[in-house]
């Protein structure tokens, strides 16, 4: 499954692009967002008296993603300016990911502003995104360097940032890298079991290219 995978990451670096490969194997982030975002929506959905605000956002929010596709990046920006909450960072986050293939400077920009704004939950993940464009334009460097901040013990989405970390390195030829970062998700119990899989093919394929 791993050779599979690189095979589709290279054939997207060859096309300048990694729609294919994060139609393929997003759910790595996708599942964990789920729980943590039913969890967070869920708690602060329950707390004193921002219920009826939080009922009518989520009202809102609803109306937005139902409004034809003419219309809804506008009705997006209005839904965005009217309160600097959990769903305005979910409307950002859906615009940068409707950008993500069409306008990627556009789609960077929407990720760094919720990296720079919103709670560590979502910048975690907003980092993650960002760092899939710049994997997709061979920016390998910038995919490390915003990711860096993830890698540290108990922040959000540190697995799969591990994870794209050690892609990166790969690509760069920082083999030692590639390893370390690798060896970290191998050896952490916590990580799904096919997370440490894939990190092992990794490892092995850093470990073969660094003895050439």
């Amino acid at each position: 499954m791993v050779d599979e995978m690189f095979r589709d990451v290279e054939e997207a670096m060859r096309e300048d692009k990694l729609k294919r490969f994060w139609r393929k194997w997003r759910f790595v982030i996708i599942g964990s967002l789920v729980a943590i975002v039913v969890f967070v929506v869920g708690n602060e959905f329950y707390k004193g008296q921002r219920d009826k605000q939080l009922q009518a956002r989520s009202a809102q929010w609803q109306e937005v993603l139902a409004t034809p596709e003419a219309e809804r990046t506008q009705r997006m920006d209005e839904f965005i300016a009217q309160d600097n909450d959990d769903y305005a960072i979910f409307a950002l986050l859906y615009q940068a990911r409707a950008k993500s293939d069409s306008n990627k400077d556009d789609a960077l920009a929407l990720y760094n502003k919720i990296i720079s704004d919103a709670k560590p939950i979502y910048s975690g993940l907003a980092r993650v995104e960002a760092a899939v464009i710049h994997l997709s334009d061979k920016n390998y460097g910038e995919a490390g360097q915003i990711l860096e901040v993830l890698l540290q013990p108990d922040m959000p989405f540190r697995d799969i940032a591990l994870y794209y970390a050690a892609i990166a390195a790969l690509y760069q030829q920082n083999y030692p890298t590639a390893q370390a970062l690798t060896q970290t998700i191998i050896d952490n119990p916590e990580f799904s079991v096919e997370l440490r899989d894939l990190a092992q093919e990794i490892n092995d394929r850093a470990i073969l290219q660094n003895g050439q």
